[in-house]
């Protein structure tokens, strides 16, 4: 199947917010492996890395155009417990 198919590992805090692990993606694009394990440093901006804390690992999803006529379907979210 074509298309972007990605896992996402949330990042996870310990007592009192200290970040133990930072965010995982495994991207594959087209069936090409782009990113296999890669961390992010904190939540994505532009030209920007803040830190991570509690209060911003979670949510909400922004899906870019860069002012180009994109579309996007069939986009699934699911949380995975554990290590399924």
């Amino acid at each position: 199947m074509a298309g972007v198919r990605h896992r996402f590992t949330a990042p996870r805090f310990g007592a009192g917010g200290t970040l133990e692990t930072p965010a995982i993606v495994t991207v594959l694009h087209n069936g090409i492996l782009v990113h296999n394990a890669t961390a992010f440093w904190g939540p994505t901006q532009h030209k920007r890395i803040d830190p991570y804390v509690p209060d911003n690992a979670r949510g909400p999803i922004a899906l870019q155009d860069h002012n180009n006529p994109v579309s996007y379907r069939n986009i699934w979210i699911r949380p995975i417990k554990g290590d399924e």
